[in-house]
């Protein structure tokens, strides 16, 4: 199980690079990466009370079609803080290039 989650933040993170280099403006770049990083890559628990993760998109779509609503607000908060890792790494290496 540790290896599919590791290929599937992998293949997130390759996801999210390629939003990184496909925009030559500073700003999208940025925009772009963190937005794409923190879909990808947010997880939560799939039911509040157990020990299984999920990624937060896939549980936003459920709960908002088929499951009971837990509220949506509950993976909102790991969207947002991967959301906020991603325009923290992007920021880092748009200026790590910039010095260059």
């Amino acid at each position: 199980m540790t290896f599919i989650w590791f290929a599937y933040f992998f293949v997130s993170l390759l996801i999210s690079f390629s939003f990184f280099k496909i925009f030559s403006k500073t700003f999208f770049k940025i925009l772009f990466f963190s937005l794409s990083f923190g879909i990808l890559t947010g997880v939560w628990f799939i039911n509040p009370g157990e020990s299984v993760f999920a990624p937060v998109i896939s549980i936003f779509f459920l709960e908002n079609t088929i499951l009971e609503g837990n509220g949506n607000y509950r993976v909102m908060r790991p969207l947002i803080l991967s959301i906020s890792l991603g325009v923290i790494i992007s920021t880092i290496m748009v200026f790590l290039k910039k010095n260059k």
